[in-house]
């Protein structure tokens, strides 16, 4: 996808999403935390990229990472080398992270991080019909024909 065929969103528009301040979002790109954005003055745009970046600045400041070492860690994403990634805590979440829904079962459902799973789109459905395999199984064996409502 080239950059005409992205999404575009305005300072104001990343403020919206991300909650962070526009001062704050123009001090990121003075120290170099999130990417300039493309244009000048009133005619600026962000992408996704942009909106990512600032989702991970959120993420590793919750945790509470100085913005020298965020700064590395958004700048290795962008560039593909997760070396220096740390693992996130599990307790944190960034405000807009993505998840996927997988229905199980009436009342069971998984849910991944889209952004922090290690697994592709296919894998996790792979992971879906195991479980639900899985549950089908347990049934069989408990002699459950189906769960009752509670």
């Amino acid at each position: 996808m080239d950059l005409k065929e992205k999404e575009t969103y305005s300072i104001d528009d990343l403020t919206t999403m991300t909650g962070i301040n526009k001062r704050n979002i123009r001090y990121y790109i003075q120290k170099g935390i999130i990417d300039n954005p493309f244009g000048q003055g009133k005619g600026a745009y962000y992408t996704d990229d942009h909106l990512e970046q600032l989702n991970e600045t959120i993420k590793w400041k919750k945790v509470g990472l100085p913005l020298e070492r965020i700064q590395s860690i958004v700048r290795g994403l962008v560039s593909g080398d997760k070396k220096h990634v740390p693992d996130l805590p599990s307790n944190v979440i960034a405000e807009n992270e993505l998840w996927s829904r997988f229905i199980i079962e009436n009342g069971i459902e998984l849910n991944m991080s889209t952004t922090r799973s290690p697994f592709n789109p296919d894998e996790c459905r792979e992971i879906q019909k195991r479980i639900i395999q899985l549950i089908k199984d347990f049934k069989e064996e408990c002699n459950i024909d189906k769960l009752v409502d509670r």
